[in-house]
């Protein structure tokens, strides 16, 4: 019985409800409950004890290439509200490829929305976004490095620099703040854009992998764009989507 309910306790903080953690051990969730309160763990609020949606407790725990991808591009483009216990990733429609793959590396049963926004010069701009109430995933994202208020402190996590980990983060993170594109002369040109410390773990990769290191502009104290040109920006766009894992589609050279 005791090391039934330490693994209760365990699931119970991983995100599983009491009724989920209930079937597995083929007793009611009311009983869960009781143990959960003997062991003196804060129950969660109404709003996540009746949350409708089902998804992966355990997506962001493993050190996977597609949780480095997706956590690189949350750093990117998505949003955390530790005070609500969610996370959410909203991107322009042409590129919803990306919020349908992490829903699909979620296994989140929620559906993806499209929401529509009018511009200061009056066009309107359609939005893919999923938004994700989950505690547990809030909780493993932050050691990947996401968290609120991380547009001028976010950093690539020491963990990640330097192994296999590193360039599907890095990837997450371009497919999220950077950009191709061919100029008029015929040459192919690529920016990427975010905080001094990720600019720089950006940088020091494609030193390390294509000796190019781009040409910085420190456009705010937190925010530095590195840019790259012809050949250096074809060298890095091949070195960054080598190998496997999630990319989106139309910066695949």
């Amino acid at each position: 019985m005791p090391d039934r309910r330490k693994t209760a306790v365990r699931l119970y903080r991983r995100g599983y409800s009491s009724i989920e953690i209930g079937r597995r051990f083929k007793v009611t969730g009311q009983s869960v409950r009781r143990w959960l309160k003997i062991a003196g763990v804060e129950m969660r609020s109404r709003v996540e004890t009746a949350r409708r949606f089902s998804y992966d407790h355990d997506a962001f725990a493993a050190e996977s290439l597609e949780a480095a991808y997706y956590a690189g591009l949350l750093m990117a483009d998505g949003n955390v509200r530790v005070d609500k216990r969610l996370f959410s990733l909203e991107v322009v429609e042409k590129d919803r490829e990306l919020v349908d793959g992490l829903r699909k590396f979620l296994s989140y049963t929620g559906e993806v929305k499209l929401r529509e926004r009018t511009c200061e010069r009056g066009s309107v701009r359609r939005f893919a976004a999923l938004r994700v109430t989950a505690p547990d995933l809030v909780e493993q994202l932050a050691w990947w490095g996401v968290y609120p208020r991380k547009t001028k402190v976010a950093c690539v996590p020491i963990d990640v620099r330097g192994c296999e980990l590193e360039r599907p983060f890095l990837r997450g993170l371009f497919d999220g703040d950077g950009c191709f594109h061919v100029r008029k002369n015929g040459y192919l040109y690529a920016s990427f854009a975010g905080t001094p410390m990720v600019v720089d773990a950006f940088r020091d990769w494609c030193w390390r992998t294509t000796r190019r290191v781009g040409s910085l502009s420190r456009r705010k104290p937190y925010f530095h764009v590195v840019q790259f040109g012809a050949g250096s920006a074809v060298a890095v766009g091949e070195a960054l989507y080598d190998g496997d894992g999630p990319r989106l589609s139309r910066h695949i050279l």
